[in-house]
């Protein structure tokens, strides 16, 4: 958990470096995100950045690893949408909406910005946070 705190200070860190102010901010309280009822305890861009990390990570670990990065992905998902019965499907509602996927396209660039062996390494941490 202290890992994605840390990367959404990092994105957020990013948004106003580009002279933009973060849109999202985190809440105690679960928020409503569209009429489709996806509740977030975090911000958009945490949720974009697990799941640009689910997209790059899977490649460049061994099979323990992507065990143990799916469990920490899973549970960092549930975390993020606690009362989604299935956040697999609330993910994909959430990616079908414009302005999520405005902020997915950031987030990948973002992250896309980094050296591969930072992206590496970050993967490897987020996999051992399981």
């Amino acid at each position: 958990m202290m890992l994605i705190v840390m990367l959404s200070l990092g994105v957020c860190a990013a948004a106003s470096a580009n002279n933009t102010t973060p849109r999202y901010q985190r809440i105690s309280s679960p928020q409503a995100v569209s009429t489709q009822e996806i509740y977030l305890t975090a911000t958009q861009y945490e949720v974009a950045l697990i799941q640009v990390l689910s997209e790059i990570c899977p490649p460049v670990l061994n099979a323990r690893q992507k065990a143990n990065f799916n469990r920490a992905y899973d549970r960092q998902l549930r975390i993020f949408m606690p009362y989604s019965a299935d956040p697999y499907q609330s993910l994909r509602q959430l990616s079908a909406q414009r302005e999520y996927r405005i902020i997915l396209h950031n987030v990948r660039a973002w992250t896309a910005s980094f050296p591969a062996s930072e992206n590496r390494a970050l993967c490897y941490e987020f996999a051992a946070a399981a």
